[in-house]
């Protein structure tokens, strides 16, 4: 009997741990599902999670029930907008991580024009962003304090179809110098600038979703389900998720969670 019982915890907190680790690489996740206004100072929307700092201010945009990928709502910048959130606490990672959301334009999408997705940018500190440039370019990039060490990817893929949600996600590994932007799953290709390096020791005071960096106007896109990883999730093409990401709990509810089960079937 007792030997069953070691060989049942032991199963149950492997379990409890590997749950938890995939979760832990969760560094921000946003489901856009909160009303504008839900915490001080309005118009502001909580981040679902946050490793740092979970409160953002809201410069234009709303949320919108119409038509959202998951859940109730959706973020709205077609008339145009941003989302602020901080960057240097712990929500964003240069070193590796991937950056991935669920993003519908109502208009076409190669329009020979900039359009700017997602930026942690603060002048001579460092740059990150994702982007579809004038030569319709879908891409990302990243580097320090000069853009010497840049290094990123960009490709022109098929015409995303208007008014269809589309999953992008972007991965990058310092460790294994890969980096990589998908469409909808598929590796779009077009790494340039050399390996993937950390590019800085200081992080932008701020990131922005709906543009790349806060003096810039952003605008024309719905998003949804917005995630940064600390992990490159993706190395190679994969099937867009199915369903809304899980928001991590804390470890210690993780493992009341585990040692609960270990009670109750030892009360059994």
């Amino acid at each position: 009997m007792q030997r069953t019982q070691l060989l049942v915890a032991a199963a149950v907190l492997s379990s409890v741990s590997s749950t938890f680790a995939v979760l832990n690489n969760t560094l921000f996740l946003q489901h856009f599902d909160g009303p504008l206004g839900a915490v001080a100072p309005a118009p502001s929307l909580p981040a679902d999670y946050a490793a740092g700092t979970a409160t953002t201010v809201l410069v234009g945009g709303s949320i919108t029930g119409s038509a959202p990928k998951f859940g109730a709502a959706a973020y709205d910048t077609t008339a145009g907008g941003r989302a602020h959130y901080v960057a240097n606490d712990g929500n964003f990672d240069f070193a590796q991580g991937t950056v991935e959301f669920w993003i519908k334009r109502p208009a076409p999408w190669q329009d020979n024009a900039y359009h700017g997705f997602f930026g942690v940018q603060e002048s001579g500190v460092a740059d990150f962003r994702i982007y579809q440039d004038g030569s319709n370019r879908l891409g990302f990039y990243a580097h320090g304090a000069t853009s010497g060490n840049i290094f990123g990817a960009e490709a022109v893929p098929a015409a995303p179809t208007p008014n269809v949600w589309h999953h992008i996600a972007v991965s990058w590994d310092s460790a294994t110098g890969f980096k990589g932007i998908f469409l909808d799953g598929a590796n779009i290709g077009g790494a340039f600038g050399g390996p993937a390096v950390l590019v800085s020791g200081t992080y932008p005071s701020q990131m922005t979703i709906g543009a790349v960096q806060s003096g810039s106007g952003g605008g024309g896109f719905l998003y949804d389900e917005f995630r940064i990883s600390n992990i490159a999730r993706y190395t190679s093409d994969f099937t867009p998720p199915t369903a809304p990401f899980v928001v991590p709990e804390p470890a210690t509810l993780c493992l009341v969670s585990g040692l609960t089960v270990l009670v109750r079937r030892r009360r059994a």
